[in-house]
């Protein structure tokens, strides 16, 4: 994968390669110093200095994919220590992934709290019925109304492929996938991280999400951060992430306000009361088949 790839211009230390101690760093490093791109052994350790800060989510996905592909059981990532922002946003990434069993801060000899140490899910090629009913809807957990979504759709590979595997859900189904993945992405490094990173796909999707649950206020950020960002953000990654460069959009008061909202509005449950009104379009009994 091409983020497995990307390395800025000097090698990692045999120390790191030996589970030494990393060199403490600060939190936030300049995405200038990022201009090399060289081939990456994926191992059973990653080395998150390596990569720009916006790159970070999706670089973490995509090791830890071909980390189960290779057969790893347990992995390292190592964030450096600093103030502990870049420590608090890879466990936050680990909390949600669905390859990862458990995770913990390293032991004091690979590194301590500069690094952290990720239990992974055995490989699977088994196939899971996922259902949808009224009582997944009478519920209070959104993650499982989307669910099917969660395990089918492709937001990698462009935006060919996006709407592929989009094809057989209804629009309050990517509408609502949509929009959790929006507001992750932005709970996590705002709206720069939003666009720079492949979840920028799904910005048509999470407007008309919002727009159709109701819920103007959300829309508005949104269609404001879209507005800066020339009108109509490319769907394509590298196409948006050279638009995103030329630009220089400024999002940080849209940021601070779509956090305002989320602190006044249930949006969970604004989703799901939408869901409940709407069960036709969120009704699924099919079998998907889980990620190798």
């Amino acid at each position: 994968m091409n983020w497995l790839k990307r390395l800025l211009g000097w090698e990692s230390e045999a120390a790191e390669e030996s589970g030494a101690e990393p060199i403490e760093e600060a939190d936030e490093w300049g995405d200038e110093d990022f201009p090399k791109v060289i081939e990456m052994p994926v191992e059973d350790f990653l080395d998150l200095h390596h990569f720009p800060p916006k790159e970070i989510p999706d670089v973490v996905d995509a090791y830890l994919q071909e980390a189960v592909g290779k057969g790893f059981t347990e992995v390292r990532l190592i964030h450096g220590r600093g103030k502990g922002v870049q420590r608090r946003r890879v466990q936050s990434l680990l909390s949600r992934h669905p390859r990862v069993l458990s995770f913990r801060d390293a032991p004091v000899e690979r590194g301590g709290w500069g690094a952290t140490i990720a239990l992974l899910k055995k490989p699977s090629s088994r196939a899971k019925r996922v259902v949808v009913d009224a009582q997944v809807l009478e519920g209070d957990d959104l993650s499982k109304v989307i669910e099917p979504l969660h395990w089918s759709v492709d937001i990698y590979n462009g935006p060919e492929a996006y709407e592929r595997s989009l094809a057989v859900f209804s629009a309050g189904q990517r509408g609502l996938f949509a929009i959790d993945a929006y507001r992750m992405e932005v709970n996590n490094g705002g709206h720069s991280q939003f666009y720079f990173n492949s979840t920028g796909i799904v910005w048509k999707d999470a407007l008309d999400g919002f727009r159709a649950a109701g819920l103007d206020a959300f829309a508005d950020v949104l269609l404001r951060s879209v507005r800066r960002f020339g009108g109509d953000p490319p769907l394509d990654r590298e196409r948006r992430q050279g638009a995103f460069e030329g630009l220089k959009p400024l999002f940080k008061d849209l940021d601070e306000l779509f956090y305002k909202l989320e602190s006044q509005v249930d949006l969970d449950q604004e989703l799901l009361a939408f869901a409940r009104g709407n069960p036709e379009q969120f009704y699924f009994d099919e079998v998907v088949r889980l990620p190798r």
